[in-house]
């Protein structure tokens, strides 16, 4: 995964839509946002056998969510 943040916005005033992003493998997803500068606001969470999910802020102060099938 290869993250690029776009840093010259304007902080939305409202939460709006929560966008989630299916990937491969939450934890390396999670890792890889990190070191780029994001900031982890949910931690892996999973729902027994189902999906797992997180949520994260980008540098611009966007949340944004990933997930991954089967847990």
């Amino acid at each position: 995964m290869v993250l690029e943040w776009v840093l010259d916005r304007q902080l939305s005033g409202d939460a709006g839509v929560l966008v989630y992003i299916r990937v491969d493998d939450v934890d390396a997803s999670l890792e890889t946002i990190s070191e780029a500068g994001g900031e982890i606001v949910l931690p892996r969470t999973d729902e027994g056998e189902g999906p797992a999910y997180a949520t994260f802020r980008d540098p611009a102060g966007n949340v944004l969510g990933v997930f991954q099938e089967g847990g």
